[in-house]
């Protein structure tokens, strides 16, 4: 049968391929096959476990594991299912199912410094066959197997720098790669056109960089998380597969090593959900990459930084000669936040999202005291998009679908409410409250 040459759009770029019968190879460092993927994915845990989920059936006959030894770093499958590649730290490739052996170009017993590997070679049904391929060291130096052409770019001798490999393109001969850095940066080489992760902070130790498909480029970061990529400018995309049904991650023990999505290629039903990610692990993950210091409000809506904080500061409120500021709540990347001013008006600034329109309001009526977000974005980021506001007779009023939570205590008629707090549950939704009184009740 004929070629057919398809165009995949990545942001402001796109990507040209021309595809055998059966064949799509994209810049997703593996030759995937047009249709035939199964939908789901699969996890790679730390000590090598293969973990399918979205109805993803796996064959993992031979599959290394290492119970308590963190050594796993990479993973490729085939997307029928048939097997697979997983990469140790030390270099070594071990085949699983029916997926062919693989001699490794690097292998360096008792040194960890492997990071990334990228089958780029297809089988007639145009599913990996591991004939050829590369493998990414800690260094930023990318060796190749099987025939694969050559790629070189920045290396960083002796450093622990680089942590993901994705291969591009021409046709289905490799031209050029993107190599993704533990800080977010991503560095591209050859023919690949500059990119990067959609994300104000990207302060996370990153892992991989993966694309699917439909083109959708994405980064696994530690606990799991994951962010967009593309061409700058090019706006949020995020990661997604035909069913995430069955996934789940470790909460807040940071063990997993590589995500393998399957199932939505070229030409799919949008189908696709966001990555479900547990209340433990963004716990975890924000907690460890929250920026130090903080942010003071003046009583005119000036934001005044300490302790190495950075903050996104534009289009905040400022009221000059007008004490009307009584509340400041910041996303937890320094990217943005809100301020509430006394009438119960919520002001966002920086990257953070304005809140819905029904926000307490009283106009005129200064008896607004605090404000708490308590919805997340994918990445573990305050949305804005439910919360609560405290008046200061001590009622409590959420909105944007935030449930209602009983009230902690109520004074009509006395202004003496001044703090609120929220209690989340282990799913992140509110179960309980504390008001605090201008005399330190609570």
């Amino acid at each position: 049968m004929p070629g057919r040459r398809r165009t995949l759009c990545l942001g402001a770029w796109c990507l040209a391929v021309l595809a055998p019968a059966a064949t799509l190879s994209l810049c997703a460092g593996t030759a995937r096959a047009a249709t035939g993927n199964q939908p789901g994915g699969v996890v790679l845990d730390a000590w090598g476990g293969l973990h399918p989920f979205g109805g993803f059936a796996l064959s993992t006959t031979g599959a290394m594991y290492q119970p308590g030894w963190d050594i796993a770093r990479a993973v490729a499958i085939r997307d029928d299912g048939s097997g697979g590649w997983t990469l140790d730290g030390y270099g070594a490739i071990h085949a699983f199912g029916s997926a062919r052996p693989v001699v490794s170009p690097v292998w360096t017993p008792g040194a960890d410094t492997a990071r990334d590997l990228a089958v780029v070679s297809a089988d007639a049904q145009g599913y990996a066959d591991g004939a050829a391929g590369y493998v990414l060291t800690a260094d930023g130096a990318i060796h190749p197997w099987g025939g694969a052409p050559a790629l070189s770019g920045p290396t960083w001798p002796g450093q622990d720098v680089a942590r993901g490999l994705l291969i591009h393109f021409a046709g289905t001969t490799p031209d050029g790669a993107w190599v993704l850095l533990r800080d977010g940066t991503i560095v591209n080489i050859g023919a690949a056109p500059a990119m990067s992760l959609h994300d104000e902070r990207v302060p996370a130790v990153w892992r991989h960089l993966h694309a699917n498909a439909d083109g959708t480029v994405w980064a696994l970061a530690d606990w799991g998380v994951t962010i967009g990529a593309g061409a700058p400018g090019s706006g949020p995309s995020a990661p997604e597969t035909a069913s995430w049904s069955g996934y789940a991650d470790w909460g807040s023990q940071d063990l997993i090593r590589d995500v393998h999505l399957s199932g939505l290629g070229a030409g799919a039903v949008p189908t696709a959900t966001p990555q479900p990610v547990s209340p433990a692990a963004l716990t975890a993950y924000r907690s460890a990459y929250r920026p130090a210091g903080g942010v003071s409000l003046d009583a005119w809506g000036g934001l005044h930084q300490f302790g190495g904080w950075p903050l996104n500061k534009a289009g905040a409120s400022y009221w000059y000669g007008f004490a009307i500021a009584r509340a400041l709540v910041l996303r937890e990347d320094g990217a943005g936040g809100w301020t509430l001013d006394g009438y119960g008006g919520v002001h966002a600034f920086g990257a953070a999202p304005p809140t819905p329109a029904n926000v307490s309001y009283w106009p005129g009526w200064d008896i607004a005291r605090d404000v708490v977000i308590t919805s997340h974005d994918a990445h573990g980021n305050l949305d804005g998009r439910q919360g609560y506001v405290l008046d200061g007779w001590g009622g409590v009023h959420p909105f944007g679908g935030a449930p209602s939570l009983p009230a902690a205590a109520y004074w009509p008629g006395w202004d003496i409410a001044r703090g609120l707090d929220v209690h989340l549950n282990d799913a992140g939704v509110p179960d309980g409250l504390l008001v605090l009184d201008a005399w330190g009740g609570m």
